[in-house]
């Protein structure tokens, strides 16, 4: 009895976990990216002599995420630098420490101070290198830890970021012989949002490329059909042509041109580049 008892509690335990992790592993379709300012502080439990810092993730949303989210998934949210298995120290182990798990950790106060001061510190113009109190970018203690915490004011607290693929059809006035696009939104974030909406303010929801007001053309003008041509500067396929595969293009010159100085030098050719360059490349899903 008791046995069979066991067993019943065994298997529930064990179709609670499965149904745990299939919830833990559905994908999600977007996350909300902060663009208030965000108050670093250490968790309660640590000691520190330095002030908060205040934050402004708004200023920093020009760089990719990926520039300080090094370990993100591109699928899941993001966490915080000092979640557990991150940056979760305060300060750097001793040098005789024994990693944990045989992985070192880097302590907090090293990934902040080398990642941020770090970029910081590569931005300064030559000026600013000779009186560094003055740099827009701080690169002293009191610039970032400071008592006083600005109030900035912004349009919203937060915009919508889609993971996973997009499928990017032409407008219905649009006379097209092509499939539509399926386009790999998370395969991009290790570029600059602004790379691609470059009228984007920072301060709002991003907007797609075929908005009213931006590439809302969905005919060329009748006096040319050239992209490459000023009247058609909010044609859609000036947007996508222009960008989208001129980047692919020049990924495609980049890699030929590292084979080959990698050939040269005995090394092996990096690693094939995934940006299509040819039509069927991204123009591959019905519509």
């Amino acid at each position: 009895m008791k046995r069979s008892v066991l067993l019943i509690i065994i298997t529930l335990v064990m179709l609670l976990a499965n149904t745990s992790l299939l919830i833990a592993r559905e994908p999600i379709s977007s996350i909300e990216v902060p663009v208030k300012d965000i108050t670093i502080t250490v968790p309660s439990h640590f000691t520190t002599k330095k002030e908060p810092v205040s934050f402004s993730h708004s200023t920093h949303l020009p760089y990719s995420c990926i520039d300080c989210h090094h370990n993100w998934d591109r699928v899941s949210p993001i966490q915080g630098c000092m979640t557990s298995g991150c940056h979760e120290k305060l300060m750097p182990s001793p040098p005789t420490a024994t990693p944990s798990k045989g992985k070192k950790v880097m302590s907090i106060t090293g990934a902040y101070h080398k990642a941020c001061r770090g970029c910081h510190r590569e931005q300064l113009s030559e000026k600013e290198r000779k009186n560094p109190k003055e740099a827009a970018a701080p690169v002293e203690c009191a610039g970032c830890h400071t008592n006083t915490i600005p109030e900035n004011e912004y349009a919203i607290e937060s915009f919508t970021l889609p993971l996973g693929d997009m499928i990017l059809s032409a407008p219905e006035e649009a006379y097209t012989k092509r499939l539509a696009v399926n386009f790999p939104h998370g395969r991009h974030f290790d570029q600059e949002c602004q790379t691609c909406h470059h009228d984007w303010d920072g301060d709002s929801e991003i907007e797609g490329c075929m908005t009213a007001d931006c590439h809302d053309q969905a005919l060329p003008d009748e006096s040319t059909g050239d992209i490459n041509d000023p009247v058609n500067v909010q044609y859609y396929l000036t947007a996508y042509h222009k960008v989208c595969y001129q980047c692919h293009k020049d990924l495609k010159k980049q890699e030929k041109r590292l084979t080959k100085i990698n050939m040269e030098a005995g090394k092996p050719a990096p690693a094939e580049s995934k940006a299509p360059v040819k039509c069927g490349g991204c123009h591959n899903v019905e519509n």
